[in-house]
């Protein structure tokens, strides 16, 4: 049975290794909700392309036909017709509009705070895929620590046997020694699954196929690399999530957006003015359309709406209060990344505490064991008795592993508030 279960979790050995810098740049390229987003992000920028397009020349092709049912002289000295043609091209230029610059401002301020949006999902795309890789690797690593564990009481268990065999020890010894690894395998089999479903968790995060087989390449999480950034002053992380942090960024922009939208709504007060042309068919239809004459015809056009019952001053208010709101907005993320980075350094130092802490623990269960293993040998100690330093010091690495991975994690969650990957 226990061949049979360990052939369903047996990993194959044509498993693509992944870094975590590779994954990285995977999921930024292919993760399907960031692509999602960035389609967006282009859809806000040819919304401020086609409102700036109103400032250039636009032409159009305009034709009428139209019958009667009797003929009728339209003015007086022209034989009356049936057949009215009407064809020609018609040319507009908008020469001044105050509101349309504001539009144009508060588009292209929109569109900017789209493109902070999709920082921001990078952001946190990033942390997402480094946790769900070094978990992988934690969950690898208990894969080991439990493989470990059920050999060193499986042997355990074959000298409390020899033991119970010639006659110095009882039966319920070495069916408590056979308890401890069937819990062992227990405990290896759950460690497997979560492998699995880091691994899943990953592929579907970097946007590749469900059914690729890969694997970390990293074996054990090595925090020497990361251990330097940990003590930074406080401010210095506040002021790096003031500076950076891609939400915060996206809401100034945002901010800046609705101030002009505010302005675009006060500058209907003032009139817009445009030229425009045309060449085609005056006035009247022709009776045939080759029979149409062309000429031209320009002017200046102006617009001023004087009064329209306090619409306008409505309009004014409603922008203002959105703009208030936003601001308000941005003051309440500032405040947060704040508290947030000041909340998450108290994670980083408390992970980092029990990081040591729990290091002590391993080199004492590991001393602990290696004198168990030499009393046993000289017959100080019973079988059941290192059986009990063995599970001890299984438990210890698994305490500490996972001690080093919350504390990678809240280094990772500490540059996520302050955007910093963003920036470089």
């Amino acid at each position: 049975m226990w061949n049979l279960i360990s052939l369903l979790f047996v990993f194959t050995l044509t498993a693509r290794e992944i870094s975590l810098e590779e994954a990285e740049c995977i999921a930024l390229k292919y993760n399907k909700e960031l692509n999602a987003l960035i389609e967006l992000a282009n859809v806000s920028y040819e919304r401020a392309e086609e409102i700036m397009s109103q400032y250039f020349p636009q032409a159009q092709f305009v034709g009428t036909y139209q019958k009667s049912e009797e003929k009728i002289a339209l003015l007086p000295g022209i034989l009356p017709q049936d057949n009215f043609w009407q064809t020609g091209f018609q040319f507009n230029q908008m020469l001044f509009s105050k509101e349309l610059y504001h539009q144009i401002r508060a588009g292209k301020l929109s569109h900017q705070a789209m493109e902070y949006e999709v920082e921001n999902l990078k952001n946190n795309l990033l942390f997402q895929v480094r946790s769900t890789y070094w978990l992988a690797v934690l969950n690898l690593d208990d894969i080991a620590i439990q493989n470990e564990n059920i050999s060193i009481l499986t042997e355990g268990l074959q000298q409390e046997e020899r033991r119970a065999a010639a006659g110095k020890s009882a039966i319920y010894q070495v069916n408590q020694s056979k308890v401890s690894i069937a819990n062992s395998k227990a405990s290896l089999y759950t460690a497997q699954k979560d492998y699995k479903q880091s691994l899943n968790n990953l592929k579907n995060l970097i946007g590749i196929d469900p059914n690729e087989d890969i694997e970390p390449i990293d074996k054990q999480i090595d925090l020497g690399r990361f251990l330097n950034p940990f003590f930074a002053s406080d401010c210095y992380w506040q002021e790096l999530a003031l500076s950076y942090n891609p939400d915060l960024l996206r809401q100034a922009f945002e901010v800046n957006s609705r101030k002009q939208t505010v302005y675009s709504h006060t500058a209907e007060y003032y009139p817009v003015v445009s030229s425009m042309a045309s060449y085609q068919q005056q006035f009247i239809g022709a009776p045939k359309f080759t029979k149409q004459r062309y000429t031209w015809l320009g002017g200046f056009q102006l617009t001023w709406n004087i009064f329209d019952s306090f619409g306008r001053e409505s309009r004014i208010r409603q922008a203002r209060y959105r703009e208030r709101s936003s601001r308000f907005d941005y003051e309440r993320i500032a405040s947060n990344l704040q508290r947030d980075t000041l909340n998450q350094l108290e994670e980083v130092r408390e992970s980092l505490a029990i990081l040591q802490s729990s290091e002590e623990s391993l080199d004492l269960s590991k001393l602990a064991l290696t004198q168990a293993l030499e009393r046993l040998k000289v017959g100080k100690v019973t079988p059941l008795e290192y059986r009990d330093s063995a599970l001890e010091h299984a438990r210890s690495r698994h305490i500490y592993e996972r001690s080093a991975y919350n504390l990678l994690r809240s280094y990772y969650a500490l540059r996520r508030i302050s955007g910093i990957d963003i920036n470089e």
